[in-house]
């Protein structure tokens, strides 16, 4: 009974510590640029018209037009966060931090389980205080969806290991499916796992028909379009490989969401070759990597996480704030720091029901434009290059490099 007093009061304390770790300059680091807002737009659009939805956002490959989509539990499982934040994204962002947090307790059990007490350690130090876990834990993105829920599916495992119950294959499967409808990396996942459950626990073939079978449970939306669809997803992707010089790459080295998911089974893989881990080592692990967190972020950041530079989530408010004041109609907005669309701005808009023409860039009678200078009528974005003649008719500084401009049609 102590040891599991102990054990209890030691896995709070970890909480507690992600949690912390994560709080410092939260509003300064969280990112929700343009891929958080669009799919915060789609999650908004669910709720509020109240239909079910098959397709989540697409992939970055795609060929001559067509894309690759993802499964919709994306838009349900951000919507999940955006209602209990009342549709802030700081505070949906804050609460998705917390539930990633209190995922140490599946991890560290499933580990526990699956291997041994250490080994459980180990990943729950790296999964609390690795800076590569902090940066993706702490704001909405599809990528940090699977990595915080791929917890659930090692406990799973842990739990099958145990017992070889058809239902936790079952229920792994149906995860399995699901967690694939965040990002398509977790296919390789999925290759892994059926090797370990086939090849290193060994257990029955025939249990491969309750695999497929809760596969096709927790992937079944994306089933679904595939077959009312003539296979599009599969047709493209064909075409894709088949035309290497025509289609849009990903340069992987850029990209390190890819591994995220990928990289814990890979630290559960590595760390089930040491049977006897010291003390010492666990030690030393945290206080390392401790450090490393405290240097990393107690310094003030100069932008948000993967957002251009001198720029933040603060800064998308302050320039809504501003905009809202103004009461204007028939207008648009550019942002030409990173985003022409001004994906963020839109979404506060469609939040408040301020219903402007979204996607009008032609007609509107006004223009919001965020740039570093007023020189910015030549720049080769339709969305300000076309609205000639005008002038500018406002200014506000939103920073010390940015500014808000507001033209109007000459």
């Amino acid at each position: 009974m102590r040891k599991l007093l102990n054990e209890i009061i030691l896995l709070i304390v970890f909480i507690i510590l992600f949690i912390l770790i994560r709080s410092i300059h939260f509003p300064l680091f969280v990112n929700f640029s343009h891929d958080p807002a669009l799919f915060s737009i789609e999650a908004l659009i669910i709720d509020r018209e109240k239909f079910i939805r098959l397709l989540g956002p697409t992939i970055s490959i795609n060929f001559e037009g067509r894309q690759i989509f993802q499964g919709p539990a994306v838009y349900y499982f951000q919507l999940l966060f955006l209602k209990l934040g009342n549709f802030d994204p700081l505070t949906a962002s804050y609460f998705f931090m917390i539930f990633s947090a209190v995922m140490i307790l599946p991890l560290y059990y499933g580990v526990k389980l699956l291997l041994n007490k250490r080994v459980a350690l180990v990943l729950i130090i790296l999964y609390s205080l690795l800076p590569y876990y902090i940066n993706y834990t702490r704001f909405l993105w599809n990528p940090n969806f699977q990595l915080s829920l791929s917890p659930i599916l090692i406990l799973l495992m842990g739990l099958f290991k145990r017992n070889k119950n058809k239902l936790n294959l079952l229920l792994i499967s149906i995860f399995m499916g699901f967690l694939l409808q965040f990002h398509y990396q977790f296919i390789i996942i999925i290759i892994g796992l059926l090797i370990y459950f086939f090849f290193v626990l060994k257990i029955k073939y025939s249990f491969l028909i309750i695999t497929i079978f809760g596969f096709l449970i927790g992937f079944f939306p994306l089933i679904l379009f595939e077959i009312r669809n003539n296979f599009y997803n599969i047709q493209t992707l064909i075409l894709y490989f088949n035309n290497p010089r025509t289609s849009k790459s990903i340069n992987l080295g850029e990209a390190p969401h890819y591994y995220l998911s990928l990289s814990m089974f890979l630290f559960v893989t590595l760390f089930s070759f040491f049977n006897r881990l010291k003390i010492v080592f666990l030690l030393t692990l945290f206080i390392i990597l401790f450090l490393w967190s405290l240097i990393s972020y107690i310094p003030k950041p100069s932008q948000s996480f993967r957002m251009v530079k001198n720029w933040n989530y603060l800064n998308e408010e302050k320039v809504y704030k501003i905009i809202k004041e103004q009461n204007l109609s028939n207008f648009n907005i550019v942002n030409l720091s990173y985003d022409t669309l001004a994906t963020v701005q839109k979404y506060f808009l469609k939040r408040d029901s301020n219903n402007i023409d979204f996607d009008n860039y032609r007609a509107n009678k006004f223009l919001y434009v965020v740039n570093a200078d007023a020189n910015f009528m030549n720049n080769l974005a339709y969305e300000v290059n076309t609205f000639k003649p005008s002038s500018i008719i406002g200014q506000w500084p939103i920073n010390g490099y940015y500014t808000l401009y507001l033209l109007k049609r000459d």
